[in-house]
């Protein structure tokens, strides 16, 4: 966590539960449809960018923030 806020209560106040919607199908077969929508649309070096935007101080560390790099959680459908 860049921002050291791990094991604090900064660190659990910056999740946010949300209805996501619903996709038909089995478990295994939904899950494996978001998983391969969110591998597909995160950029390979997420994490280097995180850590650059973080370093530079203009992280926005609200929740969904990164909606706009995984164009939501679940597929489209």
């Amino acid at each position: 966590m860049f921002d050291s806020s791990a094991g604090t209560d900064d660190y659990l106040t910056a999740w946010d539960w949300r209805d996501a919607g619903e996709l038909a199908g089995d478990a295994a077969d939904v899950s494996q449809k978001v998983v391969s929508h969110l591998n597909g649309q995160f950029p390979q070096d997420f994490v280097a960018r995180i850590r650059d935007i973080q370093r530079a101080g203009d992280r926005d560390a609200t929740p969904g923030s990164l909606d706009e790099w995984s164009g939501g959680v679940l597929p489209p459908g």
